[in-house]
């Protein structure tokens, strides 16, 4: 079983809930956050909403297989290209919010 993650506060340790601490400073003014995750960590922030862009990159590379980003959700993401832009390496980033 995995340990949840720590963060400093004021010089102690306290235990630290991602998802839990997101939805409550989702919506409180302030900077934007940034989720840097593996699959099952953006379906979950998803599945919650809140999720308010999507900065998708695609490197040239052909695998053959993978795993999709967006399994389990229970309705579709509709969503809206906004921005994109490709790098000198071939590397396309591409941002999305939802429709």
């Amino acid at each position: 079983m995995a340990r949840p993650a720590t963060r400093r506060t004021q010089g102690s340790a306290e235990r630290c809930r991602p998802t839990r601490d997101a939805k409550e400073r989702h919506d409180l003014p302030g900077k934007d956050m940034v989720l840097f995750g593996g699959n099952q960590t953006v379906q979950r922030f998803v599945q919650l909403g809140l999720v308010d862009e999507y900065w998708i990159k695609l490197y040239p590379v052909a695998l053959g297989t993978g795993q999709p980003i967006y399994t389990n959700l229970a309705q579709p993401a509709d969503l809206r290209l906004v921005d994109s832009k490709t790098w000198d390496s071939g590397i396309v980033t591409l941002r999305y919010i939802p429709a």
